[in-house]
């Protein structure tokens, strides 16, 4: 078994041996929470841009925004945010 799983490693184009290992060991990972926070970055420029806002307005948007979530959520961006 290990002689078939070494040919396998050593011959067959779709492992080429550990460069696929080696590759994910040198992309760092993104977490989700931090996808999504330059995902709503994003998304506020866009608006301060498209929309013209201040950046009081664009503040104010941003808490009525939270104050909609449930009471969980705001808690979890409110801990994030200070």
């Amino acid at each position: 078994m290990l002689l078939s799983l070494q040919q396998r490693n050593n011959c067959d184009d779709r492992t080429i041996g550990e460069l696929f290992l080696l590759m994910i060991d040198e992309l760092a990972d993104i977490t989700f929470s931090h996808a999504l926070q330059l995902i709503i970055e994003i998304m506020l420029q866009m608006i301060q841009e498209r929309f013209g806002l201040s950046d009081s307005q664009l503040d104010e948007f941003v808490a009525s925004f939270i104050g909609r979530l449930p009471i969980s959520y705001q808690h979890a961006l409110q801990l994030r945010t200070s």
